[in-house]
């Protein structure tokens, strides 16, 4: 099926109708390109948070922050390089995603300002297997 819009797949794959899917045992997968712009990352977070398990963090950042009730898909937590706390957050739509970018986020009682908090990037690749298929054939 060929979306011309975002938002016609945004509608398509709203959260009433993946609730409907999962309940059938279908897993929608999601487009990389809606789906890096529904996550957002939280870098530099605080070392008390980050120790916090991914449900209590999904817990609180919708019981502290209302407009995200409901909304939060999945948490993950991970490390840079450099040791920093990075958390990782998809929500259910690209306007709660927006928002957190512009007005940052609370979760026990800490503050995640929203210079902190970046939209994930989508870079769309094309792959040549002409190469690939040379390697096979030798």
């Amino acid at each position: 099926m060929l979306m011309l819009e975002d938002q016609d797949l945004d509608n398509l794959l709203s959260q009433s109708c993946i609730t409907s899917l999962r309940e059938e045992h279908y897993d929608p997968i999601l487009p990389p390109a809606l789906k890096a712009k529904r996550t957002i990352l939280c870098f530099q977070t605080d070392e008390y948070v980050h120790e916090k398990s991914v449900v209590e963090i999904k817990a609180e950042i919708e019981k502290e922050n209302a407009w995200t009730k409901n909304r939060v898909d999945y948490v993950k937590k991970f490390n840079s390089k450099k040791g920093k706390c990075i958390i990782k957050i998809q929500f259910t739509s690209a306007e709660v995603a927006e928002k957190a970018t512009t007005s940052g986020l609370l979760s026990f009682t800490y503050s995640i300002p929203y210079h902190q908090i970046q939209q994930e990037q989508y870079h769309p690749t094309r792959t040549c297997l002409r190469l690939s298929l040379r390697i096979m054939i030798v």
